[in-house]
């Protein structure tokens, strides 16, 4: 529709992936991952990028419910989460936020470090901040915004945390979960769609994407490619350190395209209105993934819509894992120096 207009092929722009996911939502079948009524997770220190709004916040409030000990990672809205997480029943955990900005190598870097310095070791960390802008620009440290805030950043954060022995074998943050640290990956299915890795975007001097509205969500499924092989390949390199868990929720109510054209929101919010999941829905197989004793041991797991399949055969192959993980440090690092 919106892509039609403007020349890109159907499907391709924000309002076709919009009845993309209202179909999905509607007709695919769920698998319950409700957590125990009794389960409570005292003890249990839990890290959750994004938790502002939309699915992070309701990831944030269901984790809060049993008693965790959170630690919200935001770019803003710092305070009014925190407020917010504290006024739920039950969340008798601390509670508190570092800011972090995912366009920066430098403010990953530096959330890590305030986590160290505090003492901080998590049972788990969720990866769900993402964003979907109104069409190609460059983060702050001169890479395409998608690729870096939805890709590259999630990378840059476990290896600090890892380094530092924030996510370690044996941390006192798994509390009565036991097992390994785990790393919860919220993704897309967007990326069985895109098309194959060009690992040369990883070179340093790599022109940017350059996409409109139109083009935005086959860039955006591009990014999520990058994001589930990294997860993949994160998997088999941490086998017996972490347990690593990625998923699509589905389609959700959100304002993840708030950066969208004014005419394209009211259609939008409409067909999310309509047919796309609440959050609190959404945000079930993350917490699941999470929080559930089930869930320990289950590394690689990938989930959509709450039911287990495979991710896609280019996010699983090795061989490509292996080549994104030496392009994407190399990338990082370049990053890190051009920062200092």
């Amino acid at each position: 529709l919106a892509a039609s207009a403007s020349g890109g092929k159907t499907g391709t722009g924000a309002v076709g992936a919009a009845l993309q996911g209202a179909l999905d939502a509607v007709f695919s079948s769920k698998v319950d991952r409700s957590l125990p009524a009794d389960l409570r997770l005292t003890g249990v220190t839990i890290a959750v990028t994004g938790a502002g709004r939309g699915l992070g916040l309701s990831i944030a409030k269901a984790l809060a419910r049993r008693g965790a000990n959170l630690i919200v990672l935001n770019r803003s809205l710092c305070d009014e989460t925190v407020a917010a997480l504290k006024q739920e029943p039950g969340a008798d955990g601390t509670i508190r936020a570092v800011r972090i900005d995912l366009e920066s190598v430098a403010s990953v870097d530096a959330a890590v470090a305030r986590l160290r310095a505090d003492g901080v070791t998590l049972g788990c960390l969720v990866l769900n901040a993402g964003m979907l802008p109104g069409g190609a620009r460059a983060s702050k440290d001169g890479v395409d915004v998608m690729l870096h805030v939805n890709c590259l950043s999630s990378c840059r954060l476990v290896d600090g945390m890892l380094a530092h022995g924030v996510l370690a074998p044996g941390a006192a943050g798994l509390g009565g979960l036991g097992g390994l640290p785990r790393v919860v990956v919220v993704g897309s299915e967007a990326h069985r769609s895109s098309p194959p890795l060009a690992l040369s975007d990883l070179k340093p001097a790599a022109p940017r994407w350059e996409y409109s509205m139109a083009g935005v969500v086959k860039y955006y499924g591009h990014s999520k490619l990058y994001l589930h092989t990294w997860a993949s390949t994160l998997a088999r390199k941490q086998q017996g350190s972490l347990d690593v868990f990625h998923l699509c929720p589905g389609a959700v109510a959100t304002d993840i395209g708030r950066e969208g054209p004014g005419w394209a929101q009211p259609l939008l919010k409409g067909l999310m209105a309509l047919a796309f999941q609440p959050p609190d829905a959404a945000a079930i197989p993350a917490v699941w993934c999470a929080a559930h004793p089930a869930a320990g041991g289950r590394n690689g797991l990938y989930l959509h819509l709450g039911r287990e399949r495979s991710p896609s055969p280019l996010a699983s192959d090795e061989g490509i894992g292996d080549q994104l993980w030496d392009g994407m440090h190399e990338l990082l690092n370049h990053l890190e120096a051009k920062a200092k």
